[in-house]
């Protein structure tokens, strides 16, 4: 065994030996710093989205993000903008979340009552296999579009806590009343006729 001991390092000069570390650290250390920019950029996001509850029950009408993702009740896209000039109730839910199957016929319901007074109820899966998501809506008997949020994207704009949510926007496309949680009877036309009033 050589001077430079068991563990191999004496065949490599210890200049290289430094050199490599220091490319070494470097890495990791731009590893860590795009980490880090990527969360902040997702908590600056969220916190936006966030917000948007806060501002509905303070009596404000923010602007709700657009966005366009795939249908599933058809093929192609629809894109939120789309729908201005009607008032929207924006329900996100997915496939194995139990209250949504509880208020799945009260949308259908509103829609099949609104739908020629300018309402459109719109649906945004998460969270679901698209095969899961269309046989809940074959299940339930939805007509209403519905779209797939299959990154989260949209769920993240709106800053979303849970299943099911549910968003009013005006005709102007500004969001006019907003129900965490479950939706009841009333709080289904409570929405919409706040969303009407614009």
């Amino acid at each position: 065994m050589g001077a430079g001991g068991a563990d191999g390092e004496s065949s490599v000069p210890p200049i290289k030996r430094r050199r490599g570390r220091v490319v070494a650290y470097a890495a990791v250390a731009t590893t860590i710093a795009l980490i880090l920019g990527l969360m902040a950029w997702q908590v600056t996001a969220d916190d936006r989205g966030r917000a948007l509850p806060s501002a509905i029950a303070q009596g404000d009408r923010p602007p709700a993000p657009d966005f366009e993702l795939p249908r599933l009740d058809r093929d192609g896209t629809l894109r939120l903008s789309a729908l201005r000039g009607n008032a929207v109730v924006l329900n996100f839910w997915a496939s194995w979340c139990d209250p949504c199957k509880d208020e799945a016929p009260l949308l259908q319901a509103a829609w099949e009552r609104y739908r020629d007074d300018g309402v459109v109820v719109l649906g945004v899966d998460n969270e679901d296999l698209t095969s899961d998501a269309r046989a809940f809506m074959r299940r339930y008997g939805l007509t209403f579009p519905n779209v797939r949020d299959g990154e989260g994207s949209v769920k993240r704009k709106f800053g979303l806590i849970g299943y099911p949510e549910t968003f009013f926007l005006d005709a102007a496309g500004r969001l006019a009343f907003h129900v965490p949680g479950a939706i009841d009877a009333d709080t289904l036309e409570q929405g919409i006729q706040a969303a009407r009033a614009s």
